[in-house]
């Protein structure tokens, strides 16, 4: 697809999308990157893009991925982003554009309950003799030990309340 053709495409789709809001007003530096982007997917050249507060960026940057049919990455600065991309935005394209595409949200490490570890910590047998915890922690490692039985991504976020550093590593 030539690069003219997939801008105007992810313009009409973008268009699409955004003209199923309540009171939706057309952001033109939400289309100008989304054509630009488009572009750039379709003659796989590089491109850098910034915009304001208000643009409507994430829309703006997954329109045009989602319509090349490509696996695409999406790096975001916070998880609250990755949350919201989620939780709001692709569900929202997957009902309006009609096509069908999948997605993941892989955080680092650090976000994640090693099993290894719960799995240790919950055979006491295992568990050596000068190892003191406080009753606060312990009580956190218990419930670290029996969300892990049920979850099934083991995401800390999933939980009511983030435990401690030290109960995580425990």
């Amino acid at each position: 697809m030539s690069g003219s053709l997939a801008g105007k495409e992810a313009i009409a789709a973008l268009r699409q999308v955004t003209s199923s809001f309540d009171g939706a007003e057309e952001r033109q530096g939400q289309i100008d990157m989304s054509h630009a982007i488009a572009e750039s997917l379709a003659s796989g050249r590089s491109i850098i893009v910034q915009a304001g507060t208000g643009t409507g960026k994430s829309l703006g940057y997954l329109v045009p991925a989602i319509l090349t049919g490509e696996t695409a990455v999406v790096a975001t600065a916070t998880k609250a982003l990755q949350d919201q991309l989620n939780s709001n935005d692709l569900p929202l394209l997957q009902k309006h554009l009609n096509i069908p595409f999948t997605w993941a949200v892989v955080k680092g490490r650090s976000n994640y309950a090693c099993l290894q570890r719960i799995n240790e910590r919950a055979d006491k047998s295992a568990q050596l003799e000068f190892e003191e915890t406080s009753d606060k922690v312990n009580k956190e490692i218990d419930e670290l030990i029996a969300w892990a039985k049920k979850t099934k991504t083991g995401d800390f976020d999933e939980l009511p309340r983030i435990p401690s550093d030290r109960a995580k590593q425990a």
